[in-house]
């Protein structure tokens, strides 16, 4: 991850993309509403090991980071997504993870804890909640995305 990101220029938000689909590049944006928090649209993949859409957090992280939002999946046609919270430290190894699921039924938050040692990666996947590819029909809003310590 620091081979790709470098130094961290003057300017950059805290949160960045890693790697998008190219059905995302269109419709996809992380913007910032103000100082802690953030708004991102994106679309998942589907749901297999390949690290497609990901955004990785560059804002100071303690052994315990808490990341919250608010979930929107536009169109009720989308049958669900899937979060996946990492933290990772300074060699590249995980040292913890959180998942959850969300579909326009249900009424849940972007609620995810991950605690450990010495982290310094904090990393949001968007994955599909089934086998299909649901890119076309699953774009998902994060509003008010906050980490807090």
């Amino acid at each position: 991850m620091q081979r790709q990101i470098v130094d961290r220029p003057g300017t950059q938000l805290d949160w960045i993309s890693l790697h998008q689909s190219v059905y995302t590049s269109a419709n996809y944006s992380v913007s910032q509403k103000s100082n802690n928090l953030y708004n991102i649209v994106t679309h998942p993949l589907k749901n297999s090991q390949k690290l497609d859409t990901s955004f990785l957090y560059l804002g100071s992280i303690s052994d315990k980071a808490k990341v919250t939002g608010q979930l929107n999946l536009p169109n009720k046609q989308c049958p669900g997504i899937a979060l996946r919270l990492t933290l990772w430290d300074k060699q590249g190894k995980l040292v913890d993870s959180a998942d959850m699921a969300y579909s326009p039924k249900s009424d849940l938050g972007l609620n995810l804890l991950v605690e450990g040692k010495n982290p310094i990666y904090l990393l949001l996947e968007v994955l599909s909640s089934s086998k299909q590819d649901l890119t076309n029909q699953c774009q998902l809003e994060i509003n008010n995305l906050a980490v807090s310590r």
